[in-house]
C-alpha cells in the first residue's frame, strides 16, 4: 500500500459532519486527528497542532508517509491493520514536529464508521514527553544510588576486616593456653577483645560490647579499644 499523497484519485474533502463536531474537539487538551479510509488526515485539532508545531495546511490532506520517515511507515500500517482488526488499538510512539523533534506520545486509536458511511480513523496523541522526562531522571537517579550503595558496601567491608583486626589472637602465656574465637552477628558493630600479658606476672583480658551495632557502634568500638591498648 502506497501512502503518498499525490497517487490518490480521489481529492481530499474535509466531511460536512465533521463540522459541529470539530468545534467540540477544538476544546479537549489531547491532539485529536481524523483520518479518511486511505489514512489522509481530514482534520486535527489545536492541540495537536500545536504539538506538531504545524499548520492545519500542513497537515490537511496528507497521509502517514507525508510526516513520518519510511522506516517507520510499516510499523504504521501494522497498527492500522490491527485497528481494523479489533476496531481499536492503543500504542506508544511518538509525534514528529517540523524542527526535527520527535515527541513521545500515545496513540489511541479506532475506527468508526461515518454518517456518510465512510470508515474514518479516530487517534487521540497525548504528549508523554513529561512522563519521558521523569523516567531518564529517575534512571539516573537510580544509577548513582546503585553507584553509592556499591561505594557504602566497599566501605563497609574495609570497615568489616578492619573490625575484624580487633578480634584477639589466640596466644599461650606461661601455662596459659587462649582460644579465641569471633563471629560478628553484622557486617561492623561494637564488639572487641583485648588479650594483653605484662611479662609473666600479669594477664590483661578485656572484652567490650559497645550498645548497639553500625557504623557508629564501630567507630566508638575502635576508639574504646585504642584509649585501651593505651593504658595497658
Amino acid at each position: 500500500m502506497h501512502l503518498s499523497k499525490q497517487l490518490f484519485d480521489r481529492p481530499i474533502k474535509t466531511p460536512d459532519w465533521l463540522q459541529p463536531m470539530g468545534r467540540i474537539l477544538e476544546e479537549l487538551n489531547e491532539g485529536v486527528v481524523i483520518a479518511d479510509d486511505q489514512l489522509r488526515v481530514v482534520f486535527a485539532n489545536e492541540a495537536l497542532l500545536r504539538l506538531a508545531m504545524a499548520t492545519r495546511e500542513d497537515l490537511l490532506g496528507v497521509a502517514p508517509d507525508a510526516v513520518f520517515p519510511p522506516n517507520d511507515i510499516p510499523n504504521i500500517l501494522q497498527q492500522h491493520d490491527s485497528g481494523h482488526r479489533y476496531g481499536r488499538h492503543r500504542t506508544e510512539f511518538y509525534l514528529p514536529r517540523r524542527d526535527g523533534e520527535k515527541i513521545p506520545a500515545i496513540f489511541s486509536g479506532r475506527v468508526l464508521q461515518g454518517p456518510d458511511g465512510e470508515e474514518y480513523v479516530l487517534l487521540i496523541v497525548t504528549d508523554i514527553s513529561a512522563q519521558k522526562r521523569n523516567e531518564e531522571q529517575l534512571r539516573t537517579s537510580n544509577t548513582l544510588l546503585q553507584k553509592r550503595q556499591s561505594e557504602i558496601q566497599a566501605e563497609l567491608s574495609l570497615a568489616a576486616r578492619v573490625q575484624d583486626s580487633l578480634a584477639p589472637r589466640n596466644m599461650v602465656w606461661n601455662d596459659v593456653s587462649i582460644e579465641t574465637y569471633f563471629r560478628p552477628a553484622h557486617s561492623i558493630g561494637g564488639d572487641f577483645g583485648v588479650v594483653f600479658p605484662h611479662g609473666n606476672d600479669v594477664l590483661n583480658v578485656v572484652i567490650c560490647d559497645v550498645s548497639g551495632h553500625g557504623i557508629s557502634s564501630a567507630l566508638m568500638a575502635n576508639r574504646i579499644y585504642s584509649e585501651t591498648l593505651h593504658q595497658l
